[in-house]
């Protein structure tokens, strides 16, 4: 049941050696401007309590009216920022920087029957440290009930179930 149950969970990193590791946090931040578009920023944190480098994914679903504006990863020694390139180098350059041992990331975007899914891979996530990743991305929002905005966030970010053994173990963790 849990594994059904973690499917659901759309900021869980699941990694290379099958391990999947909850957000520490989850911060959101939105400005409105005079037209009714709203930029968002959402800030995730990651703890790898392993003892080893990871390669980690997360996929999540956006909704189909926001448009991504930027996105920057911050390791413990290292800020990288996006940049849009053409899908092959942009992996080519993931993979050479994952075989060097250095951290990288890449983001993907792709359309399914139902929604806009985005990907996140984060390469070299190192041990006992903490990454965070930061999105901002716009919205048009629509004027709900009682003239109020009706601001959409289409992700799902409590996880439905961690069992006691992973949040113990998070516990008892140095996080500096």
């Amino acid at each position: 049941m849990e594994s059904l149950i973690r499917e659901f969970n759309a900021f869980e990193l699941k990694s290379n050696t099958g391990r999947n590791f909850p957000i520490l946090s989850v911060h959101y931040t939105a400005e409105i401007d005079p037209d009714n578009i709203a930029e968002v920023s959402l800030m995730l944190e990651y703890f790898n309590h392993t003892q080893e480098n990871l390669e980690t994914e997360f996929t999540f679903s956006k909704h189909f009216k926001a448009g991504f504006e930027s996105m920057k990863v911050e390791f413990q020694d290292r800020i990288m920022k996006s940049k849009i390139m053409e899908r092959k180098a942009a992996k080519a350059k993931y993979d050479e920087e994952v075989k060097e041992n250095k951290n990288t990331v890449i983001l993907g975007q792709f359309t399914n029957a139902s929604n806009d899914q985005v990907l996140v891979n984060i390469g070299n996530f190192i041990p006992k440290t903490k990454v965070t990743v930061i999105f901002t991305y716009f919205q048009e929002l629509k004027l709900g009930a009682n003239n109020c905005y009706e601001l959409i966030l289409p992700f799902s970010v409590t996880p439905k179930y961690i069992p006691n053994s992973v949040l113990e173990e998070l516990k008892s963790l140095p996080m500096d």
